[in-house]
């Protein structure tokens, strides 16, 4: 038999013959058989969509989000439970101060301050324990920085979990005690 008959179906294959030969009595189990086998063996896999990239899951987890809030907001007041509610509002809190200091890694320094920032930082590690107080680190950013700025560049560095405060040290005087940091 050529090729073309077995491809058009007018002849057996030999392996199907030879199936037929070795089992004559169950010709017709070993035709089913053989026809889901070659109908499976026909059938492509379906294709995978490709993996969302991480911008794209970020997205999608936030469109989600924006989703539930509109939920949230036209819901009724017994939709939820006030121990979901009370465990929504826990992790809600907890959980946007870790998502908080794990994106202000990726968000870019401002070139101009980028040496003051990185010297502060340098700085209260090069501390160690005993850390700094706010007046030291406007010490190393002036004149450059003001305060207020300082006061951002310590509340980035701790968002972003670089530096802690520490307790303060007891009381002396008069005056509310000065907040300590400290690298982790």
């Amino acid at each position: 038999a050529s090729d073309a008959q077995v491809a058009t179906g007018t002849v057996d294959p030999k392996p199907l013959r030879t199936l037929l030969a070795l089992y004559p009595n169950d010709k017709d189990l070993v035709r089913q058989i053989w026809s889901e086998a070659c109908s499976l063996a026909r059938r492509a896999p379906e294709p995978s969509p490709p993996p969302l990239s991480f911008a794209e899951r970020i997205t999608a987890a936030l469109a989600r989000i924006r989703e539930l809030t509109a939920e949230l907001e036209t819901a009724g007041p017994d939709a939820l439970d006030r121990e979901t509610v009370a465990a929504l509002i826990q992790r809600v809190s907890t959980g946007t101060t870790a998502l908080r200091a794990a994106l202000q890694q990726h968000v870019p320094q401002d070139p101009a301050n980028a040496t003051v920032t990185d010297r502060i930082l340098s700085a209260i590690r090069a501390a160690g324990p005993a850390g700094l107080n706010k007046s030291a680190i406007l010490e190393l950013a002036r004149p450059k920085l003001r305060a207020k700025d300082v006061d951002s560049i310590i509340g980035d560095w701790r968002d972003r979990g670089s530096i802690v405060a520490k307790p303060p040290p007891a009381k002396r005087g008069r005056g509310k005690p000065a907040e300590i940091w400290v690298a982790t």
